[in-house]
């Protein structure tokens, strides 16, 4: 199995790991969306809090030259470590949303 194929089998498997343990919420829906053509990836949560709708994007990951970019994660959970347990090369991960200057000293960073 190539890179590329290894990287889109990890970040789906994680997707639907943690679809499959949002499945018990009251108040949402997740979803998966996945561009497998432009290597896109998210888990989207949907819903009603009362009179109020909310639609967040949970994580985001894009495919880039054999690189995984996390541009989002709107959670507390350590997804950057369970990437690497599914397989994926530490140095293959680039955590998108902190400036460059920043991304090696914070390269496992969590936001």
């Amino acid at each position: 199995m190539d890179k590329v194929e290894k990287y889109h089998c990890a970040m789906v498997s994680l997707l639907e790991d943690y679809q499959a343990y949002l499945k018990n919420a009251k108040t949402a829906t997740h979803q998966i969306i996945i561009d497998e053509k432009q290597h896109h990836y998210q888990l989207l949560a949907m819903g009603w809090e009362g009179q109020r709708y909310f639609f967040q994007v949970l994580f985001h990951f894009d495919m880039v030259e054999e690189k995984i970019w996390l541009r989002q994660n709107d959670t507390e959970w350590k997804i950057v470590d369970e990437l690497i347990e599914k397989g994926v090369d530490k140095n293959d991960i680039i955590i998108g949303y902190i400036p460059t200057s920043l991304r090696e000293e914070h390269s496992l960073v969590q936001g």
